[in-house]
């Protein structure tokens, strides 16, 4: 006898589908994962200057004063400059209100009062917009971003030279 061929139920080939799918979004989800992770082992071997700019390359990339989120782009404006501080200095300076952070660094042998102005004028400046409802304009977040960039550049050139204590 010849075999004779049965066709799949509806049920069997809906099971197939759901299958394929299923290890279609698996596999999704661990490239994605791979991808995060990688980034994220590449960023912890730069050092904190390399670290600090592409952190602000990446805010720059989301775009966030073109779509009118100012106040978003402040807080993460200030983190990053923050967290390049706790990276270098050993101060928790993301934990830390403004003020308790400018104590902190007054205190800090390796912040010079230049470097604390700089600090002060453009952590206060970034307060206003992210507390106290200052309206933003694209060129005042132009300005705090090459002021970000300017601190982490003029620092890590300290560094290279050897004037920080």
């Amino acid at each position: 006898p010849e075999p004779v061929y049965i066709p799949p139920t509806a049920r069997t080939v809906a099971l197939w589908v759901v299958a394929a799918l299923g290890g279609l979004a698996a596999l999704a989800a661990a490239l994605f994962g791979l991808t995060r992770l990688s980034r994220r082992v590449r960023e912890f071997r730069m050092s904190p200057v390399e670290r600090a700019m592409a952190e602000l390359q990446r805010l720059l990339g989301r775009n966030l004063p073109a779509r009118g989120l100012y106040k978003e782009f402040y807080i993460e404006l200030t983190i990053v400059v923050r967290r390049y501080i706790e990276r270098t200095r050993g101060i928790r300076a993301p934990e830390q209100t403004t003020q308790e952070f400018l104590a902190a660094a007054a205190g800090h042998p390796s912040f010079t009062p230049e470097i604390l102005a700089q600090l002060t004028a453009f952590l206060e400046s970034a307060d206003l917009v992210k507390f106290a409802g200052q309206e933003a304009t694209p060129a005042m977040t132009d300005a705090a971003t090459a002021n970000a960039q300017a601190y982490i550049r003029a620092d890590a050139q300290q560094d290279q030279l050897g004037i920080r204590n």
